[in-house]
């Protein structure tokens, strides 16, 4: 069997060929990595005397306020295309010297917004919780409320 100029089978065979030398030429779609989770620092707390923060007088506080988490907040745009919101929670140890460890989410709402929080939060810096007005190791929760303009929840 012939395929002659201008035939059925010949209008077949062009576009077979065209349809793989279309494919073979597609860029490959790469799936983009997942943004690393920050690194937590640990401290063993085995040795030390830690306490709750309805055990203290004065809560650790974050230098700075509230104020701080939203000046360095991004709501990521991953979330923000699935229009995920919530509130991620992070309990951390806050020692007597102010610095912070341990930090861990207590309260997740999706991945991204997870991660931000987490990355937030390790920014912060924090005054020590008062008891019996000496400073102490203490643990504090922090929530960190996500909502897209225009919704409530």
């Amino acid at each position: 069997m012939f395929i002659q100029k201008g035939g059925h089978l010949w209008a077949i065979l062009i576009f077979i060929l065209g349809t793989i030398a279309a494919c073979s030429n597609a860029r490959k779609v790469t799936q983009q990595p997942e943004p690393e989770i920050p690194k937590i620092k640990t401290i063993n707390t085995d040795s030390l005397t830690v306490f709750n923060e309805d055990e203290l007088d004065t809560i650790p506080e974050i230098k700075g306020g509230f104020g701080e988490i939203a000046r360095r907040l991004n709501y990521p745009e991953e979330a923000r295309k699935v229009h995920a919101q919530g509130t991620v929670g992070i309990k951390l140890l806050v020692l007597k010297s102010g610095e912070a460890f341990n930090y861990k989410i207590t309260q997740s709402v999706q991945p991204a917004l997870d991660r931000e929080a987490l990355r937030t939060v390790q920014q912060l810096s924090f005054k020590p919780g008062i008891k019996n007005g000496q400073t102490v190791n203490a643990y504090r929760t922090i929530n960190i409320r996500f909502s897209l303009p225009g919704t409530y929840q």
